[in-house]
């Protein structure tokens, strides 16, 4: 019965909405599988491609976004042919796919490359990463026959150089055909022989147009007439031959095109399965980003299914289908919320005629189906169980070719749905108990949704019956309700009001729809006492559930309100932590850089104080107290810059003691050299041992080495040993001429990596002018390489635009 539920629910209203929302043949594939199979199988397989779907909105919601510029756009779908049939064709031995496939088949894999690629990066978006991780790369592919096959199917004569050779020489004779007939016309131009002096083409043959009357007397074929019989045709015999050769030569056109067109189908025969899965894919990423795009447009969220205590839960929910039209019209539709929670397993609506039951009954129906086939919903929020059937007894039913009166129709539904009814189900029903006896129809009515309950379905009742709204009232499983309508003007405004029955104002809604005054005045005094009385009842308690309705929105709109401002905050505060992180650690690699150098000077001025010591004699002693000083003084200047760059309390951290001890291999770090310690000066301070000197450090400003072990005798196999290379042995500049963008990308990027080791400060890549292609491609690189500081083009006197200057970040 769930296919008749879909049929009466209009689920294919839904996939039509989809449909707008899909680019490309692929997606459309994708979403007619949705039309053959709507229901996911479980659950779980639910959850996770609705999990996909959040993916998806969350990336447009971004992209959308002012601030988010710099976030990478979503990729795109369009532009692509339907290949099902040219797959078809690949997967038989021998078939040779014609230009016009390979150029469609082609341009699904760029399409496949370019959303590996947007893909590939998006760690934040593990889902959809792994859509890109499934596409395999075709680049490689893609090179090898790009130009071959031309944007409008033809074959390019670059494709081969033997069709390159074939269609100069076609082109050559071509012009001799033509010389040889302008000498023809030159000739019989005198005679008045020629009808007109153009060359034309008949049965693929260059002809000339002859008055009929000379048709004996010129030496040549005749290709037809016109149709007015005045003028033929003729090949002149001079041109015979060359039309021949010329003939032959398209021939062999024909003959090297189809091998070509054979040679690339094998070849992309040979990576016909990864050509399917990227047209698998790229369906499935369609479809994906069409339901994002409708879930963003329809201001949807993504459902979830009750693991425990089943609950139906409806926030703000809107028909879809509704939400269409109103929207194409300038309008709204009115949105309603469902609570079956707590043992409440049914709705029991009531209200006036025209007032919007029905839609409500559809919506909840509608929105359960779109949430098991993983489609976002329009509503706030969408909380429901996992229903294995789905019923609906919608409008009616009555069937003249089988003999059922409408009531018959209805029992007969009803008596199916009583059989196949359980815990995992969702039944529909509009106007139980109607057509027939009032108070019967009530009592049955009532029965039947107290059996249905027994069996632990959900349920969604509409009826105008008193007997099944005092039920309704009375059962603590049912959960009353009433559609809205406007006491002043008695017209509905679609509200749905929970915890009151409605009453149906059917002598209102007579009178809106032009009933006589004199004809509603005459019912309403042969109404009874006690029904007037009801319906007064009925209307002082709709006022007050309306109140109370209003009352509680405004307090959910606060809450909201408050939970989104908080949101906000920790928003703003996480992304105020995570800059000043940012910026502390730009200012710490900063600081490195400029400490670094510094050291450097330090130890070069205690090595130049040193070789003046041992030139004026000054003692070995005198002269390590002075380079301890230098030392001291350095680390001073290094505490000042770290209180002077990240705060008074900043310092460099100090070593534990433990870590240290004498004897102990370590690095001093203000000094980027090794030694060894000899003895504890006091708590937190060393003497070490750094080559002929004897310097004191602070424990912070140590670190301890691994101790040394003796080296194998031999590298383990596949193990090589490459020690980095000094500055000399590494040239200034490498040429990279003639190599292709990747492997001139790859020659660059070990010669950074040698110079980056070497230390040396500036080098020249030399890869010269041509289409400008290296010199782009290696921009690229280097402008997020980790070695690279800046570049920028050399100096006319160091080879201009064709070299570029790269200073090394040390």
């Amino acid at each position: 019965m769930l296919e008749q539920a879909q049929q009466v629910l209009e689920f294919h209203g839904v996939a039509d909405l989809l449909r707008r929302r899909i680019a490309g043949p692929q997606g459309a594939a994708r979403l007619d599988a949705l039309r053959a199979a709507p229901r996911l199988p479980t659950a779980e397989a639910a959850a996770a491609s609705l999990a996909e779907v959040g993916e998806a909105m969350q990336w447009l919601r971004s992209a959308e976004q002012p601030e988010g510029a710099d976030v990478s756009p979503p990729p795109q779908f369009s532009g692509t042919a339907d290949i099902r049939g040219a797959l078809e064709r690949l997967a038989v031995e021998g078939a040779v796919l014609d230009a016009l496939e390979i150029r469609d088949v082609l341009g699904v894999l760029e399409r496949a490359e370019a959303v590996r690629r947007a893909l590939r990066s998006q760690r934040r978006r593990p889902l959809l990463a792994a859509y890109g991780a499934r596409l395999a790369e075709f680049k490689p592919l893609l090179r090898e026959l790009s130009g071959k096959i031309l944007p409008g199917g033809e074959i390019s004569a670059l494709a081969s150089a033997e069709l390159s050779r074939i269609r100069r020489r076609i082109e050559s004779q071509r012009r001799s055909v033509k010389a040889s007939l302008e000498n023809f016309m030159r000739k019989s131009a005198a005679s008045g022989a020629l009808q007109d002096d153009y060359v034309t083409i008949r049965n693929g043959r260059s002809v000339v147009p002859v008055k009929a009357s000379w048709k004996g007397r010129i030496a040549g074929v005749v290709h037809g007439g016109s149709a007015g019989g005045q003028t033929v045709f003729v090949e002149p015999l001079d041109t015979i031959a060359q039309n021949n050769r010329l003939v032959r030569l398209l021939e062999d056109e024909q003959r090297e095109m189809l091998r070509i067109l054979r040679e690339i189908t094998e070849r992309l025969r040979r990576d016909g399965p990864a050509v399917g899965d990227a047209e698998a894919v790229l369906g499935e990423l369609d479809y994906v980003f069409a339901r994002a795009r409708f879930g963003r447009e329809f201001r949807c969220c993504l459902p979830s299914f009750c693991r425990g205590e089943p609950r139906l839960i409806l926030e703000r929910a809107r028909h879809p289908l509704l939400h269409d039209l109103l929207a194409r019209q300038g309008k709204q539709a009115e949105p309603l919320s469902v609570r079956l929670e707590g043992g409440r397993h049914a709705l029991l609506l009531s209200g006036p005629n025209a007032g919007g039951k029905t839609v409500v009954l559809k919506t909840v129906g509608l929105l359960a189906l779109m949430a098991q086939a993983g489609l976002p919903v329009p509503a706030d929020e969408a909380r429901l169980p996992w229903f294995e059937e789905v019923m609906a007894d919608v409008g009616d039913a009555q069937s003249i070719a089988s003999g059922l009166s409408t009531f018959s129709a209805h029992v007969s539904r009803l008596t199916a749905m009583l059989e196949r009814a359980s815990p995992r189900s969702l039944i529909l029903l509009d106007e139980l108990g109607s057509a027939t006896d009032p108070e019967e129809g009530g009592a049955l009515g009532a029965a039947i949704v107290q059996r249905l309950l027994e069996r632990g379905a959900f349920l969604a009742v509409s009826t105008h019956l008193p007997a099944l709204k005092a039920f309704g009232f009375r059962s603590p499983a049912v959960v009353s309700a009433a559609m809205d309508f406007d006491e002043d003007s008695l017209a509905p405004t679609y509200a749905l009001l929970l915890g009151v029955p409605g009453r149906s104002a059917g002598l209102e809604t007579a009178r809106r729809f032009g009933m006589p005054p004199e004809v509603i005045e005459q019912a309403r005094k042969t109404l009874g006492k006690t029904t007037q009385e009801a319906s007064l009842f009925l209307a002082d308690l709709r006022r007050r559930a309306a109140a109370s309705a209003e009352a509680e929105s405004r307090l959910r709109a606060r809450e909201l309100a408050l939970a989104a401002r908080e949101a906000k905050l920790e928003r703003s505060a996480a992304a105020q932590a995570e800059q000043a992180k940012e910026q502390t650690e730009r200012r710490i690699a900063e600081l490195t850089r400029a400490l670094e150098r510094r050291h450097r000077q330090a130890l070069q001025e205690a090595v130049e104080k040193l070789q003046a010591a041992d030139k004026s004699g000054l003692s070995r002693q005198a002269a390590e107290r002075l380079a301890a000083k230098s030392q001291g003084a350095l680390r001073r200047q290094m505490q000042q810059a770290a209180r002077a760059e990240l705060g008074p309390s900043a310092s460099l951290p100090d070593r534990p003691a433990d870590e240290l001890k004498v004897g102990a291999q370590v690095r001093i770090r203000s000094m980027d050299a090794c030694g060894t310690i000899l003895r504890s000066l006091a708590p937190g301070r060393w003497e070490v041992q750094v080559g002929r000197l004897k310097v004191q450090a602070e424990a912070g400003d140590i670190d301890p080495l691994e101790p040394r072990t003796e080296p194998p005798a031999a590298l383990p196999a596949g193990v090589r040993f490459d020690p980095a290379p000094r500055a000399a042995l590494v040239p200034a500049e490498i040429n990279v001429i003639g190599k292709t963008a990747d492997e001139a990308r790859a020659a660059v990027d070990k010669y950074l990596d040698d110079a980056f080791l070497a230390e040396m400060p500036r080098v020249r890549v030399i890869h010269g002018f041509g289409r400008n292609v290296l010199r782009r491609e290696l921009s690229q690189m280097l402008s997020g390489h980790v070695h690279v500081a800046k570049h920028y083009d050399a100096q006319a006197g160091e080879g201009g635009g064709g070299a570029t200057i790269v200073e090394m970040r040390l």
